[in-house]
């Protein structure tokens, strides 16, 4: 078991496994020429803060194998969000991270830097 709420480890790696969590937004619908039939549902950025704030407090808990899939979407998708709230959420996740995992992350650098 984990420390976190009682989750077994291999269920928390299966749930921060491939494109770490669900983090795409909706598109709007289109009709068959390509013309927007409806616009995008409104957009629930506080869910995304709420997904920075998890990952923020869940930080400390991730295996070393997991820190690079962590940063990449910090860097591909979660500081780059439409919404500023969000954008900062994500940023303060991403320090807790760094504050974390700082010598994993120093290692991934320096290991891209000789590539």
């Amino acid at each position: 078991m984990s420390c976190i709420c009682c989750v077994p480890e291999s269920e928390l790696l299966a749930i921060s496994n491939g494109d770490f969590f669900i983090y795409q937004l909706p598109p709007p619908l289109l009709d068959s020429f390509g013309r927007v039939i409806s616009e995008a549902p409104p957009d629930d950025s506080p869910a995304r803060c709420g997904i920075a704030t998890a990952l923020a407090q869940l930080s400390p808990y991730f295996p070393e194998d997991q820190v690079e899939p962590m940063f990449a979407f910090f860097v591909e998708k979660g500081l780059g969000d439409r919404s500023e709230d969000v954008r900062k959420c994500m940023l303060i996740a991403a320090v807790a991270a760094i504050t974390d995992h700082g010598k994993v992350c120093s290692m991934l650098l320096k290991m891209s830097v000789m590539l």
